[in-house]
């Protein structure tokens, strides 16, 4: 089960295979519709792998799984898999989490600055309108993840059968 805290649930792993065998096995179950009851798709640059539901299948909410190979000697390889929303959605929040501080902090220095001067304060009214965007911005991803939830958990099971070996969730 991943951690209920994290929007962008994260795995690491070392691996005996090398890049290229760690690819095979995921573009060999992606092609097998026993492995691949999803009809995920894939696409990579690089190291860099990213699987996600084809347009059918997918909605707002949709996650997708992005996946970093770096060799690390002759015989290993650290894999990093992070699952989260499509690239699209994590920036809106991340736009938005960004105008709510600027928001909070602008209410601060403004209205704190009006004080100082003697004028009307009106200016700290921005602290709470950043404070409700930060708490509808937190009610939104909440909602997400539990949209999500079902196709996060199918492409967990998808990554696993393809890489033959269960996931173990570590913090950051």
């Amino acid at each position: 089960m991943m951690a209920q805290t994290a929007l962008r649930s994260r795995y690491r792993f070392m691996a005996s295979e090398k890049p290229l065998e760690l690819w095979a096995l995921i573009k060999m179950a992606s092609s097998s519709k026993t492995a691949n009851p999803y009809a995920l798709e894939h696409r990579a640059v690089a190291n860099h792998f990213v699987i996600s539901f084809p347009k059918a299948h997918r909605h707002f909410w949709s996650p997708t799984i992005d996946l970093n190979f770096h060799e690390e000697g002759d015989k290993q390889t650290r894999v990093r898999v992070l699952f989260g929303p499509a690239p699209a959605i994590w920036t809106f929040f991340m736009f938005g989490y960004s105008v709510a501080g600027l928001l909070i902090i602008a209410g601060l220095i403004l209205g704190y600055s009006q004080y100082i001067l003697g004028h009307e304060v009106w200016l700290f009214a921005l602290i709470p309108a950043g404070a409700v965007l930060v708490i509808i911005l937190l009610f939104a991803s909440h909602f997400g993840r539990h949209q999500a939830e079902a196709q996060t958990q199918q492409l967990k099971e998808f990554l696993e059968g393809a890489l033959q070996r269960p996931l173990q969730h570590q913090e950051d």
